[in-house]
C-alpha cells in the first residue's frame, strides 16, 4: 500500500458515519522491518504488531501491568518472559533492521504464541524503518451496523480498495472471541471463591486450542463455560491401598 493509499483509506475511515476508534497496525513479516533479541532463540525474528496511534482501546487481555504509552514502551506475552528472564517494568534491547533499540515493558498480555511483542510505530523507528500499514483495526459506534458500514465504506472507497471484514466471513479463528472471554472471566471470578481459581486458569490456559477447535464445531458460549467447569473439578482420589496389598 502506497503512502497516497493510506491517506486516502485513513480519511474515508474518519469521514464515515459510525467509526468510533480506528488505528493503522504493522505486523511481522517478511515485508517489514526484521526485529530481533540477541539471546532470543527465534529464528524468524521477535513477532510484533506495531500501531500508528492510540491503540488502548483494542481490549488484549492484560496478565499484569498496562498498555503501552509513549515510544520506548511495549507490552510483550508470557512466552517472551519466559524465555528472556525479564519481568513487567525491565528494560531490555533488541534491534530493528540492526540498528539496537532501548525499551521497557509495561505489561504482559495474554497472547499464547512465539514471543511477541505490541508497541508504537514510533518506538520501532515508523516509516523510515519500513513500517507500513498492513490493516486498520476500527471499532463502530454503539448501534452500527458492520455489513452497512462495509458497504458504504467500499462505495466510498471506489474499485480501487477492497473492504473485508474477517469476523463477517464464517472463518475460524483459533482464539476465542472478546465476548466468549469475558464469560470465561465471569466464571473464574465465581469459581476463586471456591479456592480453584489457579487450577482454572492454568487449565484454560494449557487448552486454549481446545477452545478454538470447540468454538469452530459450533459450541455456543455457555457449553464452553460448562467444559471449562468440568476442568476445574477435583479429580476422585484413588481408593487406600489394602494391608494386603502392601505388604
Amino acid at each position: 500500500m502506497t503512502t497516497g493509499q493510506s491517506k486516502t483509506l485513513e480519511a474515508a475511515i474518519r469521514a464515515q458515519p459510525g467509526t468510533q476508534h480506528s488505528v493503522a497496525q504493522a505486523i511481522g513479516g517478511d515485508r517489514h522491518p526484521k526485529i530481533s533479541m540477541p539471546g532470543l532463540p527465534t529464528a524468524e525474528g521477535l513477532g510484533f504488531r506495531a500501531y500508528d496511534g492510540g491503540s488502548a482501546w483494542l481490549g488484549y487481555q492484560l496478565i499484569s501491568g498496562r498498555w503501552y504509552s509513549g515510544p520506548g514502551t511495549v507490552d510483550v506475552n508470557s512466552r517472551f518472559l519466559t524465555q528472556t528472564g525479564l519481568k513487567v517494568g525491565g528494560r531490555f534491547i533488541f534491534t530493528v533492521n540492526g540498528s539496537p533499540v532501548t525499551a521497557v515493558i509495561a505489561g504482559q498480555v495474554y497472547y499464547p504464541q512465539t514471543p511477541f511483542i505490541f508497541t508504537s510505530w514510533q518506538t520501532l523507528g515508523g516509516a523510515a524503518a519500513g513500517l507500513a500499514p498492513q490493516a486498520y483495526d476500527i471499532t463502530l459506534t454503539p448501534g452500527a451496523s458492520p455489513r452497512t458500514y462495509i458497504a458504504a465504506l467500499g462505495k466510498a472507497l471506489g474499485p480501487e480498495f477492497t473492504v473485508s471484514f474477517p469476523d463477517l466471513g464464517g472463518g475460524f479463528s483459533q482464539f476465542a472471541d472478546k465476548s466468549l472471554i469475558q464469560l470465561l472471566t465471569v466464571l473464574i471470578a465465581a469459581l476463586a471463591g471456591l479456592g480453584v481459581l489457579t487450577s482454572v486458569l492454568l487449565a484454560a490456559r494449557e487448552r486454549v486450542h481446545d477452545l478454538g477447535i470447540f468454538k469452530a464445531l459450533g459450541m455456543t458460549p455457555r457449553q464452553t463455560i460448562t467444559m471449562v467447569g468440568c476442568w476445574s473439578s477435583p479429580q476422585p482420589s484413588p481408593p487406600p491401598s489394602s494391608p494386603s496389598q502392601q505388604a
